[in-house]
Order: C-alpha cells, then structure tokens, then sequence
C-alpha cells in the first residue's frame, strides 16, 4: 500500500515539474539545465504512465472480481455506478479532510498521523481510478487532458499577474 502512495505521490511530482515545464516553453527560456530537466521529465513521464496503467489494471481486475464489466454496462448502469462512485469518493474526501485540523475554532489540534492521510488518498485514488474505467478513460487520456488543462491554467495565472 505504502509502495502505491509513493508513486501516487511521484506522479503529482511529475505533474507540478511537466508544470514549471510548461512555463519554461512559455516563456522561451532554454538552456543547457533547461534541457537536461526537459530529458529528465520525458524519461520520467514513461515511468508515470506506467505507473497510472497499473493502477488502472489492478483497478480493472478489482471490479472484475465485484463483477462489475464495463462493456456489458448499459448506461443507465454506468450513470448509477457514477453515482454510487461519486458518493464513494466524496466519503472518503471526508474522511481524509477529519484527519486533519480543518476546524480552524478548535483551540485543541489533534496529532496529525501520516500514514492515515496515505491511507484516505489511496481510497480517494481507487474511486478516481473506478470513474475513469467505467467511462473508457485511459491514463494516456488522463495524462493528455491534465496537462492541456494545466497550460490553460498557468496562462491564466500568468495573465492575472500581468
């Protein structure tokens, strides 16, 4: 479990360096360090995405073994599954938001414990994962999409500060 949380987290990693990336290209800055990071990221990238294909396999047997098949669905079925997916996901969102101090007129701070927020991330990652395979979403979609969507947001950031 421990050994998935470590690549959840390498793979947000990846996504904020593909980021800064992105605002070098914007930008037009290159240099030999720039390149070298531009290396780095794209030997990293394959690593990610085999990373977000196991996840997506794992999960795709998980539900299998729930005899969930996607295929077979119909729509009403995957709108329902989305549903009860969603409801899933939002739970354990909650139940990551309670192991943190979020109720900021609490004088008393409770010990924060790690391994608690590691263990609600993953949960939160296999209802993701869930959603994405019933829809026929592939991490290449998802990698694709996330950093389209990440270039819109830095031009807006940096359009703001403009």
């Amino acid at each position: 479990m421990f050994e998935i949380f470590k690549i959840v987290c390498f793979v947000i990693s990846l996504s904020c360096i593909i980021s800064m990336i992105i605002f070098v290209f914007y930008d037009k800055k290159f240099n030999k360090k720039t390149q070298m990071l531009l290396q780095k990221v794209k030997d990293s990238c394959t690593i990610s995405n085999e990373s977000l294909t196991l996840f997506f396999n794992l999960q795709q047997q998980t539900q299998k073994l729930l005899n969930h098949n996607f295929e077979l669905m119909s729509l009403e079925d995957k709108e329902k599954y989305t549903k009860d997916m969603i409801l899933y996901l939002l739970e354990e969102v909650h139940e990551l938001l309670r192991e943190i101090n979020f109720k900021s007129y609490r004088k008393a701070k409770k010990p924060i414990v790690i391994e608690n927020i590691k263990g609600e991330l993953v949960d939160i990652l296999h209802f993701y994962v869930n959603l994405c395979l019933v829809w026929d979403i592939s991490p290449q979609d998802i990698t694709s999409k996330f950093i389209e969507k990440n270039t819109k947001n830095l031009n807006r950031i940096k359009n703001e500060n403009n």
